[in-house]
């Protein structure tokens, strides 16, 4: 039997998953290795944390997608724009 999803459709419903998506990338964070390693048992690549914040961060970003597609506010906070600084031979 498979097991049912619960439906996103209140903003909470949003904010509830994006709020289960960083627990799960938190541990699985905590106990990857700085670097990609190598599992001779399974024969399989295990991720780095690196790629555990890349996913996490295309998972939310689809998750914001998906709540703005339904006419709800952004989940992300908005990104400041960064102003860069004038060198002090560029003056």
């Amino acid at each position: 039997m498979a097991k049912e999803v619960p439906m996103l459709e209140t903003y909470e419903d949003y904010k509830t998953e994006a709020k289960r998506l960083k627990t799960v990338a938190y541990y699985k964070h905590k106990a990857a290795e700085v670097r990609r390693g190598w599992d001779s048992f399974t024969k399989q690549q295990s991720k780095s944390k690196n790629d555990i914040v890349r996913e996490l961060q295309m998972d939310l970003e689809f998750l914001d997608k998906l709540c703005r597609s339904d006419n709800h506010p952004s989940i992300l906070k908005e990104e400041e724009e960064i102003a860069m600084p004038t060198l002090a031979w560029e003056e």
